[in-house]
């Protein structure tokens, strides 16, 4: 009799009789919410937790941040709590923050219902990612869940009865990242039937689509890899109602009602089309909910204007994509502005229009009451014609030679005259693990045909620069004129020289900065947009342990491009090409384990490979780049 007790209580703890208006969001007490997930406080009734996470085999319950009303290092934790499914904890006084360092990852185990329903969504193994190497992991600046394989989708224990619904909308803030079942489920109700919201990667549906209990409602008849505000309406034939399908506000499709079949006894299914195997959705979730009616187009406008902080904001382009002849505009209206170039700060570039007075890759910040978002980047080139269209002297080009009559390889230019690095253009490889990583290194011409291809070596970096031209100095030329020994007073420096130092700091920089390409949107750092470099966890989740032997398997195809050191009057010379592999992760040192030293990830043509820091920040590895 006691246990029955104790198992009547911890149910109860996770059920809410009172219903919620989902106000923060701009709906009334007239669109109740049959579900609500999300990583910001919906409503201002729903004091509970947005999410129980994982950490080191502990379980806690984090609240909604006091300023932000969502999910951030700042938000209030719970003591530790066991089993994943005790009842729901009190916040305390300590932040996410005090548990969270530079190597810490966490899950999420539940998922909290904030519609009063008590619907929450959970997962005994919690493998669902929401922190990575202590960073929130984001969709376009705001916090996401990303669901990767067959384990990590969430069900309610909690049962729901909506067999005599004959209305329902659907709505999700998604991204579709490596999903690869046409019916890749995001909400749905019921273990085999009922309605849902799902996303199909392949050309049998198509895009993001209703489901409505087997048979496929409206849909969007379109693919992409960007974070979407997805609608979905749902209609019977008893009510006359289409379905219909909207993307970030637009209608992309309706279709007839379809017979719907929803149980009595059905469960909640998010990142999954019920409990079928395979059908789980690759990608980030950061909100899901579902109404039992179709909203009025009011109510559904007031739900999509709260959304588009998740979305990156657009940018114009007006020109030519040159220095000093090109605009860049955004939204205006908005709170604030920030422009960035290669991911730092300009000071004073707080409008939402900025012309750009040197080459780099461009973004903004911008932020619309509590909320901020940033955009993708755009590139801006020097160009090889003046402003009033004469030509200019174009330099590093692969089909011009140098001005002392070498042939440079590192760049090429376009028919309109603009300077291009390269490689031209990057593909991608998405592991067993579901990481994105580029297929090549970075600089590489090639994917590489072998473990020892020299094309596929790529460039050399010092730790925490960016692809600012140091990194090609000594590809075709060891001469003793591409490096000085005059450290730089900032993290972008005024050289493209390889920058040695001559004292024990081991440093190129005269005062460290180890938080250069650190995080999610790191510092200075040179990988293409949306690509930065792995962690540490990142680089040991691919259990790669030998290159030579299983090269042609490993679907990163990684090369032994050796490492660049030995600065001196003979110039720079290259260590073990051909032999071994050192590839540069986030973390660095200022003293200890090696002062001045870059942690990296090693490999060999045999059987070995490994992590150390015996090499410094002034030495060249190579990159890998994997995607945020």
């Amino acid at each position: 009799m006691k246990k029955l007790i104790t198992i009547l209580f911890l149910l109860s703890a996770f059920i809410s009789n009172a219903q919620n208006t989902l106000d923060n969001i701009g709906l009334t007490n007239a669109a109740p919410a049959s579900v609500a997930y999300s990583l910001r406080q919906l409503s201002t009734s729903y004091t509970g937790p947005l999410v129980r996470i994982k950490v080191s085999g502990s379980f806690y319950d984090v609240y909604p941040d006091a300023s932000t009303k969502k999910f951030s290092l700042n938000s209030k934790i719970s003591a530790a709590v066991s089993p994943y499914n005790a009842g729901v904890a009190a916040a305390g006084a300590n932040a996410l923050s005090t548990i969270i360092s530079g190597s810490t990852d966490a899950t999420v185990a539940i998922w909290y219902d904030q519609s009063g329903n008590g619907v929450h969504v959970f997962s005994s193994s919690a493998t669902a990612k929401i922190i990575t190497a202590g960073s929130i992991l984001t969709m376009s600046g705001q916090p996401t869940i990303y669901f990767y394989g067959n384990n990590s989708f969430l069900t309610s224990s909690t049962t729901v009865n909506y067999s005599s619904q004959t209305n329902a909308t659907v709505n999700a803030v998604a991204q579709d990242v490596a999903s690869t079942n046409y019916i890749s489920g995001i909400l749905s109700t019921g273990d085999n039937g009922g309605w849902g919201l799902c996303y199909d990667p392949t050309s049998t549906i198509k895009g993001y689509w209703v489901d409505a209990s087997g048979g496929n409602g409206a849909l969007s008849n379109e693919h992409s890899k960007e974070s979407k505000i997805v609608t979905g309406t749902i209609g019977t034939p008893a009510s006359g109602t289409s379905s219909a399908i909207y993307i970030n506000n637009i209608l992309k499709g309706t279709k007839t009602p379809q017979n719907i079949a929803n149980g009595t006894t059905d469960k909640i299914y998010v990142g999954s089309r019920g409990n079928f195997a395979g059908r789980q959705f690759i990608g980030n979730i950061s909100e899901t909910m579902m109404f039992p009616k179709t909203l009025s187009a009011a109510e559904q406008a007031a739900l999509e204007s709260s959304q588009p902080q998740f979305l990156p904001p657009s940018v114009t382009v007006t020109g030519d994509a040159c220095v000093n002849k090109t605009t860049l505009t955004t939204a205006s209206g908005l709170t604030a502005y920030a422009w960035y170039k290669d991911n730092v700060v300009i000071s004073g570039a707080t409008s939402n229009v900025y012309t750009p007075t040197s080459i780099g890759a461009y973004k903004v910040e911008v932020t619309n009451g509590s909320y901020s978002s940033t955009s993708i980047t755009t590139t801006i080139y020097e160009c090889g014609r003046t402003a009033d269209g004469r030509m200019t002297t174009v330099e590093g080009s692969t089909t011009m030679v140098s001005r002392d009559g070498s042939i440079n390889n590192g760049k090429g230019v376009t028919e309109s005259g603009k300077i291009v690095t390269k490689p031209w253009s990057y593909g991608t490889v998405t592991t067993a693990t579901g990481r994105i990583w580029l297929d090549r290194n970075l600089g590489a011409s090639r994917v590489a045909t072998s473990s020892t291809d020299v094309d596929a070596y790529g460039d050399y970096y010092q730790w925490g620069r960016s692809a600012d031209g140091h990194q090609t100095k000594y590809l075709t030329n060891n001469n003793s004129s591409g490096f000085t020994n005059t450290k730089s007073s900032s993290s972008v420096p005024s050289t493209d020289l390889w920058i040695v130092p001559t004292d024990d700091s081991n440093d190129w920089l005269s005062t460290a900065d180890n938080t250069l390409w650190t995080g999610a949107n790191p510092t200075n750092n040179p990988c293409p947009a949306g690509f930065r470099i792995p962690t540490e966890a990142e680089w040991s989740a691919e259990n790669i342990a030998n290159v030579g032997a299983t090269f042609q398997t490993n679907g990163l195809k990684l090369t032994l491009p050796g490492m660049l050191t030995n600065f001196g009057s003979g110039g720079a010379s290259y260590t073990a090409k051909g032999t071994y592999g050192q590839y540069l992760t986030q973390t660095a040192y200022t003293t200890t384990p090696v002062k001045g030293g870059a942690r990296y990830f090693g490999v060999n043509g045999s059987n070995q490979a490994w992590f150390d820091q015996n090499y410094y920040k002034s030495h060249g590895m190579c990159v890998r780049c994997i995607k945020n």
